[in-house]
């Protein structure tokens, strides 16, 4: 979605509110997740199957859909690190 209109027109602020008056979107996001409260899926065996459909993993295809998440996000820390130590040495050195 994106929002049009003019510069300085509260598009932002409509959206997000303030620290004391919440906007459009974390009230509708608070709705939301308070209205499913007790009514999640405990496990994580299901795989979206294209926008309507859903198919049940088997153990084995659980555990290595975590094996995989687990080392992408492991991948995904490395590759922070290095990039944040990569800058830090460059501002050190100015």
């Amino acid at each position: 979605m994106m929002e049009s209109g003019v510069t300085n027109a509260g598009k932002t602020f409509t959206f997000l509110g303030s620290e004391h008056d919440s906007g459009l979107l974390p009230r509708s996001l608070s709705v939301i997740f308070n209205s499913i409260e007790g009514r999640l899926y405990p496990r994580s065996d299901l795989k979206p199957q294209r926008c309507r459909d859903f198919s049940r993993m088997t153990a084995e295809q659980e555990a290595a859909k975590s094996s995989s998440k687990r080392s992408l996000w492991r991948l995904l820390k490395e590759s922070d690190r290095s990039q944040t130590s990569g800058r830090s040495t460059f501002l050190d050195g100015q």
